[in-house]
């Protein structure tokens, strides 16, 4: 029986190359479900849920300074409320935060405005719609931007934007695809891009949004296993997604990808989070260094404060000349596929094909320039295919059997 397969190819880079994650000062809680923004070069992080305490929402603010390396407690959010999973976002030099989750409802739908000069806070238009958290917020030209989210147990694909010059919300088109909690995204050179998010974001589907005509662009779909509450953030020319948690078995992801929107296409890093703790946690950028850290393992339902850097601002290079090394045929595939090298450089790997819960279903081992892979007694469904040589990753592809 001839079977047809969708084979995409993903190269990943060198861990020399992409750098090591340093671990920095710690959050002063372990949480989930904060919200940060930054702005004059600091980080501005708020509210959140500490499940080891039972759930509680805090309504914790704190300043990061990248160059003492130290958090700050400031003004908390007014309002009487704490917060989960809020928005938040900087514009000419103010930071907003608006909407969120509190441990009891009514859940708080005001918005509110941060001076960092005063730390002071000064009350703005409440959010418009029902009850909202656990969406994805960013900025495009002066206006803020506000992708779906959770209202009540429900999942949402609305779409507002607010312009703080005349502190106003405007509902804008809906997203198109699957209705978000928890999505990942990103802006890249003036676009936003969302992916992944809920339980049933299953086809990793991702849209560019274009706010000059309210619409949407289908893009390359994110090629691993779907997951919720990634860490999500863009430095450069380039998106990341990092870690979230796999709604098919209730387990923490802690792989690196990289998104190019020039090709529109997806890169996998063989440079892993250090832990486990990559759901729902805080993510933001100063300068060329990626900040990620808190949130949950959902192996035990345990919380960290733990934070990491990384600094991502030479990835690419090695990435392209990689993947002009490595040939995959024929694309689409049937019984039998070919993997071939340019190099001997490559030889001598191993070839691993794991199913969604990440078991191992076949291991081929690679020692020449060109290898045939049997694949005709593969059950139907979507796999992964991992070239390893001494330990380190040198490949991934997504194989769709269909």
């Amino acid at each position: 029986m001839r079977n047809f397969f969708t084979l995409l190819l993903l190269w990943s880079a060198s861990t020399s190359m992409l750098g090591q994650w340093t671990q920095t000062t710690p959050y002063p809680l372990a949480l989930k479900q904060a919200t940060a923004f930054t702005m004059n070069g600091k980080a501005y992080l708020a509210g959140g849920s500490g499940l080891d305490d039972g759930g509680v929402a805090v309504n914790s603010f704190y300043e990061f300074d990248p160059t003492t390396n130290n958090y700050t407690a400031l003004a908390s959010v007014p309002g009487g409320v704490s917060r989960i999973g809020s928005f938040s976002f900087a514009i000419n030099g103010k930071g907003y935060i608006s909407a969120g989750a509190d441990s009891a409802k009514p859940y708080p739908l005001s918005t509110y405005e941060y001076d960092p000069t005063t730390d002071t806070w000064t009350k703005k238009q409440d959010f418009p719609g029902t009850e909202r958290y656990n969406g994805f917020s960013a900025v495009l030209n002066g206006k803020a931007y506000i992708i779906g989210g959770q209202s009540g147990f429900n999942s949402t694909k609305e779409v507002w934007e607010y312009d703080p010059a005349t502190d106003t919300w405007t509902q804008k088109g809906d997203y198109p695809g699957t209705a978000l909690s928890e999505p990942a995204g990103f802006v890249i050179n003036g676009q936003l891009y969302i992916t992944q998010g809920g339980f049933n974001a299953m086809a990793g589907e991702m849209y560019m949004y274009v706010p000059a005509t309210d619409s949407w662009v289908a893009k390359a779909n994110f090629p691993d296993r779907p997951r919720t509450g990634a860490f999500s953030f863009s430095i450069g020319n380039f998106g990341y997604l990092c870690g979230g948690m796999i709604p098919f078995n209730f387990t923490n992801s802690t792989d690196l990808h990289r998104y190019n929107p020039a090709t529109d296409s997806w890169q996998k890093a063989n440079l892993s989070f250090p832990n486990d703790y990559t759901a729902s946690g805080i993510s933001f950028v100063l300068g060329n260094d990626a900040y990620l850290g808190t949130g949950l393992d959902v192996s035990d339902f345990t919380l960290t404060s733990d934070m990491y850097k990384i600094t991502l601002g030479n990835i690419g290079l090695e990435e392209d000349k990689a993947s002009e090394m490595l040939k995959l045929y024929p694309n689409p595939g049937y019984d039998v596929i070919y993997v071939e090298y340019s190099s001997g450089e490559f030889t001598n790997t191993t070839l691993e094909l794991t199913d969604l819960s990440g078991k191992v279903v076949m291991e081929v081992e690679v020692d020449q320039l060109k290898t045939p892979i049997d694949v005709s007694s593969l059950t139907r469904g979507v796999y992964f295919l991992t070239g390893k040589k001494e330990g380190i990753i040198l490949s991934s592809q997504k194989l769709t059997l269909q």
